[in-house]
């Protein structure tokens, strides 16, 4: 078999993450109007799969994306938390149909997703406790690999 160049792997990359953006972009964009909650878990899912297939891609044989996912959170603090929100949300959507519950303290707390929302991340709180919400629309830099 023959070896692959760098560049060639470099400008694969660059066309997947193309395919996920775009992918994304246009889900949102049909997620407008009076009740955008629709699509919600859909853009999760493809995000958290996306963050796998990027970290294959990359090289990682375990392809844990929740290293990519980490890069897509605002800061160090969201940073330590990267794997459990990761597993949270991918492996919960992707295998249960629903995010997974952060347990924290003896309790569980659930993960709303938003797409109406630019790349938020905050507690609320609502009748049943305390839970994480995610804002899924990309913030207006974008993200750009490291």
């Amino acid at each position: 078999m023959a070896e692959v160049s760098l560049a060639h792997v470099k400008a694969e990359f660059a066309v997947t993450l193309g395919y996920i953006r775009g992918d994304i972009k246009w889900l949102l964009k049909q997620n407008e109007g009076p009740n955008p909650a629709g699509l919600n878990y859909t853009v999760g899912l493809l995000i958290g799969c996306g963050c796998e297939m990027l970290a294959a891609c990359a090289g990682d044989k375990k392809r844990n994306g929740e290293k990519i996912f980490a890069e897509l959170l605002p800061s160090a603090d969201w940073q330590l938390l990267a794997k459990r929100l990761y597993t949270a949300l991918r492996d919960g959507l992707a295998h249960g149909f629903d995010t997974k519950h952060l347990a924290v303290d003896g309790k569980e707390h659930q993960i709303f997703l938003n797409s109406s929302e630019r790349s938020k991340l905050g507690f609320l709180r609502e009748s049943r406790g305390i839970g994480l919400q995610i804002g899924l629309r990309p913030s207006r830099k974008g993200y750009a690999p490291r």
